[in-house]
């Protein structure tokens, strides 16, 4: 039973290194929202000291099978270790550290603003005329002090003077 457990904790742990490490070599336009924190890179990579040290205690338990299912499961499932990590232990991670943090900061950041301009194809919701993302100012939908979060789905993009008319309202 615990030759199972510490097997199964291995693999997750095996599929996040592989998703963390993918995503570090991929381009940021395809790499998913939750791989632009640099701080939870560094955690998802960190995950590979407990991965090695839960290998090393399956080696001593059985090492045969313990091989067998590693090489196994780096020929065959990568991809589906990778995609079922992020589902188990990537995502609760991030959510758990990364984005409730971030939802108590009052600015949006950077990837947050690209992505509601994006969103918007660039065109400001008030007033309905196009700007570039450096003409447009990002602004909470249900204001932040009315418990508004900083998050993607509460996030528009207006141009400056439509934001300067809607603040305080």
């Amino acid at each position: 039973m615990v030759y199972t457990i510490l097997l199964i904790l291995f693999l997750l742990l095996t599929g996040a290194v592989i998703s963390g490490t993918f995503a570090e070599r991929s381009s940021r336009a395809v790499r998913a929202p939750i791989y632009w924190d640099t701080s939870f890179m560094d955690l998802v990579n960190l995950l590979s000291i407990p991965m090695t040290v839960i290998f090393i205690i399956l080696l001593f338990l059985n090492w045969k099978l313990t091989l067998l299912v590693s090489i196994v499961s780096c020929l065959l499932g990568g991809k589906f270790l990778q995609g079922v990590s992020e589902h188990v232990l990537v995502w609760p991670l991030y959510k758990l550290l990364v984005r409730r943090k971030m939802e108590d900061i009052r600015a949006f950041s950077p990837n947050q603003k690209i992505e509601a301009y994006e969103r918007q194809k660039g065109i400001c919701p008030i007033c309905k005329e196009h700007f570039e993302i450096d003409e447009m100012e990002a602004d909470h939908i249900k204001p932040w002090h009315e418990g508004g979060k900083t998050i993607p789905d509460n996030c528009q993009m207006l141009c400056k003077e439509d934001n300067r008319r809607k603040s305080g309202k």
